[in-house]
């Protein structure tokens, strides 16, 4: 088994990197690369546990210690892909305790803690020094994360970053059909760093103007507490759901109001899917949005409201968004993602 993997994540519920690690698993099950997914803290009720159940071996350490013992004694010549900083922190642990060889891969994604959040910035300053002590390859998600860590003094020798691009791969999406008032989509976890209060405060503004205005929003977390009274009737609830795409394809623009991000996967969907979008700048927004006809990256909440006005005025029609979406579906490829971790991990 030359060519085997051992992936460490704390949970596969439904977030960024749990959702590359999903596609990421598929993918190389299709090369027969053997792996094994070791889940930290879940439990077969985690959101994306069947999914990567079909295609590899899946251990819950709180469930089945000894399982995680056995692989890493049986495997010493597989690769340790470590998701996220538990990731990281438990494969050097258990490499330790169980006295093994393997090579650890640190795969990092976005952090920018805020500047009272003092032992989570101090944290990252002892990665920062264990990155020097044992040299690690580390695999960034953005150029924001790479950016953020380097202050914290990551090591610089063998780094990468490796974008999500598509990171749900489908062969068949909905068709695009965009309705005839203003329909919003906003798409994330209930998270002050991704700017629901924000969200909640321009898209009242919205309605004082266009009471016609619906918004969905989709993401685990929200409760019909959290919208305001003035506008409850015009916001629908979707929760996690396995029929996102057809909301993409369904609205008038996707809103994205983060503060932090390091890449957001929920803009790749959008616009594979020719999904208008306004967005304030986070993380690689910017970056990701420049190479997309219909991507507004805004600054101020004027600039928001104005862009929302503009694609209820002026929405784009049905062949405008198909074109972009076949020339997104080509530029973001997951496939393309798929070799390049293949080709760091590996050669």
């Amino acid at each position: 088994m030359s060519d085997s993997l051992i992936h460490i994540i704390p949970t596969l519920q439904n977030g960024g990197a749990e959702t590359v690690l999903t596609s990421l698993v598929e993918e190389f099950s299709k090369v027969q690369y053997e792996q094994v997914v070791i889940s930290i803290q879940g439990d077969k009720n985690d959101f994306n546990y069947e999914k990567v159940a079909r295609f590899s071996t899946v251990i819950h350490a709180k469930e089945d210690s000894l399982a995680v013992k056995e692989v890493f004694q049986k495997h010493p010549e597989a690769k340790l892909l470590a998701w996220m900083y538990k990731g990281v922190l438990k494969a050097h642990q258990w490499k330790h305790r169980f006295r093994t060889d393997q090579k650890i891969i640190w795969n990092i994604r976005n952090s920018n803690f805020r500047y009272f959040q003092i032992r989570q910035r101090c944290s990252l300053y002892a990665f920062g020094l264990l990155s020097h002590m044992v040299q690690p390859k580390i695999i960034y998600c953005s150029y924001q994360a790479k950016k953020v860590h380097t202050r914290y003094f990551f090591s610089k020798r063998n780094q990468c970053v490796i974008p999500n691009r598509w990171a749900k791969e489908r062969e068949n999406l909905p068709k695009v059909n965009p309705p005839e008032t203003p329909n919003f989509l906003y798409v994330g976890r209930y998270d002050t760093m991704k700017g629901p209060k924000r969200l909640m405060r321009i898209f009242k503004e919205f309605t004082q103007q266009h009471p016609s205005a619906r918004l969905k929003i989709a993401g685990s977390g929200w409760t019909s507490e959290m919208i305001p009274p003035f506008i409850q009737d015009k916001v629908t609830l979707l929760g996690n759901t396995d029929k996102i795409y057809e909301h993409y394809a369904s609205a008038t623009a996707l809103l994205f109001t983060s503060y932090s991000e390091g890449y957001p996967n929920v803009l790749v969907e959008a616009m594979i899917s020719g999904l208008p979008i306004i967005a304030f700048e986070a993380g690689d927004s910017k970056r990701i949005l420049e190479e997309y006809t219909y991507g507004y990256s805004v600054n101020t909440k004027h600039s928001f409201l104005e862009m929302m006005q503009k694609m209820s005025s002026h929405p784009f029609t049905i062949k405008e968004r198909m074109v972009e979406l076949s020339i997104q579906k080509e530029k973001l490829n997951f496939r393309k993602t798929v070799d390049e971790y293949q080709q760091f991990l590996f050669f």
